[in-house]
Parts: structure tokens; C-alpha cells; sequence
């Protein structure tokens, strides 16, 4: 039996690598974010992610969902590190710095993009601020792995703050300073934004989230275009695990929306991690992009590898999975042409 269902979790897996990949070659339009450390386990569940808990890929959805260590300790900080980040920049300086500065000052300018997050925790309090997060409102220049254009003017830095209220409750803030180039090419930064959260749990299997999301002036289509999240709206979640290692998400959009697209939208996700060091996700939503458009389905394939729990000792273990490598791609259909979006992290904590 054992064997048997090694052999169907095998196939799985092979089968969301041929599906990426036939995408990858023959899908009429591809856009890459692969150098997003928030992104892909969130969207391979079809973005039904305001009741899951995670560390710093929790923020964008509900800050109240971040949790690090499962045992009681004191404080101690947490380096959240990519690798890949500062050889991109090396690489397309164009996109990162001043253009006309000299190539030793392009490679030692690369090593602030190395750090993504540092956050501190002790107990039931948690502090934290994340760095330089790739923005999915410039699609267009995203093209290619690696190669994401304009990303000194689309990006955003997080400031966190979660507190454990009680045993099963907690409440999140996280703060956003945003940046963004407009399609005439004017760029707009240092926008604040925010987001609230609340998270309840029942026991280990089912728990229930509620995020406020307040976007700046200029940025309210911010989330809009695959995230399907409005400006000044609430949005809850529940996740449930039903059998062993499979977990279900359920995700409600913009439940105070009742004139601007999109409308109330309905999130699903299966995650199932049985298999050690690997874990498989699936999603799907509609969206309607006006009031007399046919509804669109999407769909979103993805996989987590090597759980760095694994290689750690036992308080500095997280209390949930920490996959290092992270890759989901969402399936849409616009007007008759096939759109695959690519998202790629690679996380590592020190």
C-alpha cells in the first residue's frame, strides 16, 4: 500500500513538471516573477491564503498568520536570505541601479538584495520588516526567469507586527511602502499602505482568518490582476485539514465590495505535504473582468522541495513546513489566449 501510494504521489509530481513545461513552450503568453519570496505557495492554492500559516509568505495575506518557532524561547532574531537575487542584479544592473555607475559599484550595491526579511521574535510577540518584494503590478516586464524590468521602481518593503492575544488568537499589522511606474513611464514612490488581521484556531485541524486590506492613493489596482484583492476591503478565509497531511483552504474576496470588479469572489486550495520533503498544490477560482464578461476559470499547479526543518535542531524548528524551493504556475484563458504565469522562491533562513 505504501508503495502504491509513493507511485501516485510520483506521478503528480511529474505530471504538474510536464504541464509547467508545455506551458513554458507553447502558452501564447508567459509572465515570470522569479524573485518573489511571498508568492508561490500562496498562488499554487489559488491564493486561499488568509487562513494559512506560514512565516514571511503569511504577510501579504494575513499578518496575523505568521509564525516562526514551535517551542517557547527567548528572543532571537531570523534572517531571511536569497541567493539568486544579487546575481540578477549583477547581471541586469539597468533594472536595479543608477545606470551610469561604475561596475564595481554595480556588484557592491547587489549585496543589499540578499536580505529579504529580518524579523525578531520572543514568546508571543513578533517584529519584523521585509525587503525589496517583486510587485505583480508591472506584468509586462516580466517576460523571462530572472529578467524583471523596472524592478527598483515595482517593488515593496514591509514593516510586521504579530501578537499572540491568546492561545488560538492572534492579530497582525503590516505596513507597506510601495513604489510603481506608471504606463507613461512616471514613477510613483513611497506610498503607504496597510493591512489588519485576525486569526482564530480550533485545535491543530481548522482555523479561520480575516484580513482588512487599505491600499494608498494611486495603487488601489495594486493586487487586482491575479491576487484579486481590492483596496479597502475585508477578506476571510478557512482552512481545514481533513486527512493526515492534506489541508483545504477556502478563501472569501472583498466581502464589503459591492460596486467596483472584482465582486466576491470564491478561492479553493488543496495542499497535501505525505510525502517527506515534497509537497503538492492545487487551485482554482473565477474571476469576471466586467459586469457583462463570461466568468474565467483559473487554475494553478505547484510544488514545495526539502523542508529545512529537517536540518535543523528541534528549537529552531518552524511549527509549519519550510520548503526552500517554491514554484507554482497559474493557467488562464483571456479572449481566446492561453496566459501562464511563472513563480519561482527560493528561501533560506539563518
Amino acid at each position: 500500500m505504501k508503495k502504491k501510494l509513493y507511485s501516485i504521489y510520483l506521478n503528480l509530481f511529474l505530471l504538474i513538471l510536464g504541464l509547467a513545461n508545455y506551458n513554458l513552450v507553447y502558452s501564447q503568453t508567459r509572465y515570470f516573477v522569479t524573485l518573489s519570496n511571498l508568492n508561490s505557495r500562496p498562488l499554487a492554492l489559488g491564493g486561499a491564503f488568509f487562513s494559512a500559516e506560514d512565516d514571511i509568505a503569511s504577510v501579504n495575506y494575513n499578518p496575523s498568520a505568521v509564525s516562526l518557532y514551535s517551542t517557547g524561547r527567548g528572543g532571537k532574531f531570523t534572517f531571511f536570505i536569497n541567493p539568486i537575487l544579487p546575481l540578477v542584479s549583477i547581471e541586469n544592473p539597468e533594472y536595479f541601479g543608477d545606470r551610469k555607475a561604475s561596475r564595481a559599484t554595480e556588484i557592491l550595491n547587489s549585496f543589499k538584495y540578499i536580505i529579504k526579511g529580518i524579523i525578531y521574535s520572543k514568546r508571543s510577540f513578533i517584529l519584523g520588516v521585509l525587503f525589496n518584494e517583486e510587485s505583480l503590478n508591472s506584468i509586462e516586464s516580466s517576460e523571462k526567469f530572472f529578467n524583471p524590468k523596472n524592478f527598483r521602481n515595482n517593488n515593496y518593503n514591509t514593516l510586521l507586527l504579530n501578537i499572540k492575544l491568546a492561545k488560538r488568537l492572534s492579530f497582525g499589522f503590516a505596513g507597506n511602502i510601495f513604489s510603481k511606474i506608471t504606463p507613461d513611464g512616471r514613477v510613483i514612490k513611497h506610498k503607504w499602505g496597510a493591512s489588519y488581521g485576525l486569526l482564530m484556531e480550533s485545535g491543530e485541524d481548522f482555523s479561520v482568518g480575516i484580513t482588512y486590506i487599505d491600499l494608498p492613493y494611486n495603487f488601489s489596482e495594486y493586487r487586482k490582476k491575479i491576487e484579486r484583492i481590492c483596496d479597502e476591503t475585508i477578506n476571510a478565509g478557512i482552512s481545514y485539514k481533513f486527512y493526515k497531511s492534506t489541508t483545504f483552504y477556502l478563501d472569501i474576496r472583498n466581502l464589503n465590495e459591492e460596486e467596483q470588479i472584482p465582486k466576491r469572489e470564491m478561492h479553493f486550495g488543496l495542499e497535501n505535504d505525505f510525502i517527506r520533503h515534497i509537497s503538492l498544490r492545487f487551485g482554482y477560482f473565477q474571476i469576471k473582468q466586467t459586469e457583462h464578461s463570461e466568468k474565467i476559470d483559473v487554475y494553478s499547479l505547484g510544488f514545495g522541495l526539502i523542508d529545512f526543518n529537517e536540518f535543523c535542531k528541534t528549537e529552531n524548528r518552524f511549527t509549519h513546513k519550510n520548503y526552500i524551493f517554491n514554484y507554482c504556475a497559474v493557467f488562464e484563458r483571456y479572449y481566446n489566449e492561453d496566459v501562464v504565469w511563472h513563480f519561482l522562491s527560493l528561501n533560506l533562513r539563518i
